[in-house]
């Protein structure tokens, strides 16, 4: 059982507000895209775009680059598990 109904529900990992952390190395279709820090998410596609979307995307809020879309979350991890050096 989870503490997150809505997450149970839709299958996506993060829910607005979560804090992240966007990994390293985001492949080659990305090399754009701010990686390799914190970031939070603002929203996901199905919030904004409605639940037919079946691809777990988010929208981000990155410090220093602002609001930033779509990371698929294959390359967002839970910021309180990510170790920070």
């Amino acid at each position: 059982m989870t503490d997150r109904p809505y997450l149970a529900t839709t299958g996506e990992r993060f829910k607005a507000g979560d804090k992240v952390f966007i990994v390293r190395d985001l492949g080659p279709l990305m090399p754009h895209f701010p990686a390799n820090r914190e970031a939070i998410v603002l929203h996901s596609a199905q919030q904004k775009y409605g639940p037919e979307l079946s691809a777990e995307q988010y929208a981000l809020a990155v410090p220093g680059h602002g609001y930033v879309s779509w990371y698929p979350g294959c390359y967002l991890e839970p910021y309180d598990l990510v170790k920070h050096s």
